[in-house]
């Protein structure tokens, strides 16, 4: 059984050095009895990880590290660690039959679960805003709530051993059994799915996929399997025989990496199946692996008793389904959206408009929720800028990671929040400007970077549900936008008074019922408009607007049956997302 205090009888494999291009990095750790095991990337910014016996262990990106011992008595053997909701890191007990928290100033909880005493596995958040684990010795799946209130959820078969858990992008939590692999709903609903090639080993790792699919481990079968939400699996053979692949995790460069504890080496698997294997240069047993807050991989190097960080090298941005490539395909952008009430969650899908712009809808493709704009501001301010406006109060996370240096970011929108964000200090660059890419208007960099990212309305509170009328047209043109059915006319006025420019904007359609405008560069997407049927809601139809600008601006829309119309002026300086539920 693979416990903590088994892995001293596994022998030193020696590793070599890592690939071209890549980065690897040792921070040792003080010796205790069992070094590193899991490893997570906390909400501090900082790595969290269990650490040999009796402790967790604290490490900077900088590799400063903190213990801390909890005070109760017998001493647990902490397992699993895992970045709760609530801002805390939870972790499990091996046989202490045990669930602990901890503070991210180091104060520890324990809740203990009923009789009898079981081993408990992995832990990971769920999409309910609770934390999930396994039991691999007591055959169920335990929930507990940041109150400490826990539930277990029996599995199908007795002598079912769960060990890996994840939360899919069905909004549901996956977890290994060795020769399966088990799904759960928030509600506790259990289906089970078989392995073509199982594993002697119940000791396997799952992550959701930057596809949409679910990524495991299978250290007997040496193999890493792939599985869709609706219960397809594929397999694919690690090179290496015998390597023993363990913890796995999606990279910010849209692939999967993986240990492989017995050989003593990295795996990375692309979602076609492509697998490249990098030496682990300590070699010895490697059992967690996370992404850290800096883009970079982070292990937990149990047998060289330290932590090993090995940098992603730069990658191409690849634009696909999910993800949007922007300015000249420098930063790579992904937006994952998660509605907790409905127990949905996914991953958007991605449209390209131009080449620093593009947008994501998440239901339905006529139904534009977020567009999102990179901008080249190194003549301005020496940095790289990320615009984003929204068209939805859906709780979403975007994460746009610069290709060239690894370094992710990350913007989060609460649900009911309805926002345009423009952060003019997003990724570091050369002080002087040198790469490609639309220069924002900089009679305005004064008035964005004095502000911080404005969070103006939170109106929209039920899902759109519309039903489409038989609409008169209007006259589509090269400033005007005719959407819903072309019953709503929209048309656009901009203003620079510092500069004595005024104009049109210049309409793109999107779908049906949104479009585009841009003021002063085809590529340069200033503003994003939606209208929609909402008269199954509250008897009005919608009118949404997001800015990627701060110009001033006036949104004339008419409805072009009944002639009523709708005005909404942007003050020079405001950058602004705005929804309209009782427009006509």
């Amino acid at each position: 059984m693979k416990l903590p205090c088994a892995l001293f009888l596994l022998l030193v494999l020696l590793g070599g050095s890592p690939a071209a291009g890549q980065t690897w990095t040792d921070f040792p750790v003080r010796g205790v009895p069992g070094g590193p095991y899991q490893i997570v990337s906390g909400p501090d910014g900082n790595l969290w990880f269990t650490w040999g016996e009796f402790r967790i262990g604290r490490m900077t990106v900088d590799g400063v590290v903190t213990e801390f011992l909890p005070p109760f008595v017998p001493k647990p053997i902490p397992i699993g660690i895992a970045a709760g909701a609530d801002g805390n890191l939870w972790f499990t007990e091996g046989w202490s039959n045990k669930i602990g928290r901890i503070t991210t100033s180091g104060v520890i909880t324990e809740f203990p679960l009923p009789p009898p005493a079981r081993q408990l596995g992995l832990i990971t958040a769920g999409p309910d805003g609770n934390l999930w684990f396994t039991e691999p010795v007591g055959g169920a799946i335990g929930r507990i709530t940041p109150t400490g209130a826990i539930t277990e959820f029996p599995l199908p078969s007795p002598e079912s051993v769960g060990w890996g858990i994840t939360t899919g992008p069905d909004g549901n939590l996956w977890f290994t059994m060795g020769d399966r692999i088990g799904r759960i709903t928030p509600a506790g609903v259990i289906t089970e799915f078989p392995i073509p090639t199982p594993s002697p080993s119940p000791y396997a790792y799952i992550a959701a996929g930057p596809d949409g699919a679910l990524w495991f481990t299978g250290e007997g079968a040496n193999r890493i399997g792939r599985i869709t939400t609706s219960g397809e699996v594929t397999e694919f053979p690690i090179p290496t025989p015998g390597s023993g692949p363990q913890g796995i995790v999606a990279g910010i460069d849209g692939h999967l990496y993986f240990v492989e504890s017995e050989a003593g080496a990295v795996g990375r698997i692309t979602t076609s199946g492509a697998i490249t294997e990098f030496p682990v240069p300590t070699g010895g047993y490697v059992e967690g692996i996370t992404v850290g807050p800096d883009g970079a991989l982070w292990l937990a190097l149990y047998q060289a008793d330290a932590i090993g960080r090995l940098s992603i090298a730069p990658f191409p941005c690849v634009a696909d389904a999910r993800t949007l490539c922007l300015n000249d395909n420098r930063f790579r952008a992904t937006v994952d959206w998660r509605v907790p009430s409905q127990n949905r969650a996914g991953r958007g899908s991605a449209v390209q408009l131009t080449g620093d712009t593009g947008y994501f809808w998440f239901f339905d493709s006529g139904n534009v929720e977020l567009v999102l704009k990179a901008l080249d501001g190194r003549a301005v301010n020496g940095k790289f800028w990320v615009f984003y406006g929204a068209l939805s109060n859906v709780e979403y996370t975007i994460t746009v990671v610069d290709t060239q240096t690894g370094v992710p970011k990350r913007y989060f929108n609460p649900s009911g929040t309805l926002a345009s964000v423009a952060d003019t200090s997003a990724f570091s660059g050369a002080a002087a400007p040198g790469g490609s890419g639309v220069t924002p208007d900089a009679a305005s960099v004064e008035q964005i970077e004095s502000r911080s990212a404005e969070e103006l309305y939170a109106l929209v509170t039920q899902e759109l549900v519309a039903e489409r009328s038989q609409a008169a047209p209007c006259t589509p043109g090269s400033t005007t936008l005719c959407l819903n059915q072309g019953q709503f006319q929209v048309e656009v006025d901009w203003r620079v008074p510092s500069q004595g420019r005024s104009g049109s904007g210049m309409a793109v359609p999107v779908t049906g019922d949104t479009g585009y405008l841009w003021f002063f560069s085809e590529e340069n997407v200033e503003l994003i408009v939606k209208v929609l049927d909402g008269r199954g809601v509250n008897g009005h139809y919608w009118v949404f607007y997001g800015a990627l600008s701060n110009v001033e601006y006036t949104i004339t829309v008419t409805n072009t049956q009944t002639g009523a119309i709708r005005v909404y002026t942007n003050p020079s300086g405001t950058l602004a997302s705005h929804a309209d539920t009782n427009a006509f």
